[in-house]
């Protein structure tokens, strides 16, 4: 018997389709990601990537998003995947790369008119 999605996931998959309309340079990347939920407790309170193209997300953060912001705020993570920022981080300070990269990211996704969670790192 298949499993019952949760709200997160028909939220994170309805974002991926109408990405697809709307940006589909950004959609494409995003059909890459495998979807993984996670807890606070197990260490994921928003939403992360991995190397491998794996995305970990917060069901309650994404419940607390609306359906643009979650657009935004897949792209923002395939970004960190397609640009290689987890390959690249050697010896660097985690906090400071990662700090640096979101708001390179956030601002590329600005420009091409996605919306993000109002805690994305931004320059401004």
């Amino acid at each position: 018997m298949p499993s019952k999605l949760s709200d997160a996931e028909i939220k994170l998959i309805k974002a991926r389709v109408q990405t697809q309309k709307s940006h589909p340079f950004w959609a494409r990347l995003m059909m890459s990601l495998e979807m993984k939920a996670r807890t606070a407790e197990q260490g994921i309170p928003t939403a992360g990537v991995d190397a491998r193209g794996n995305l970990y997300y917060n069901e309650d953060f994404i419940a607390s998003l609306s359906p643009s912001q979650v657009q935004g705020l897949l792209a923002h993570e395939v970004m960190h995947v397609a640009l290689g920022h987890l390959l690249r981080l050697d010896t660097r300070d985690h906090t400071i790369w990662n700090l640096a990269t979101d708001a390179i990211i956030n601002e590329m996704l600005i420009e091409d008119g996605l919306e993000l969670p109002d805690s994305a790192v931004k320059f401004n």
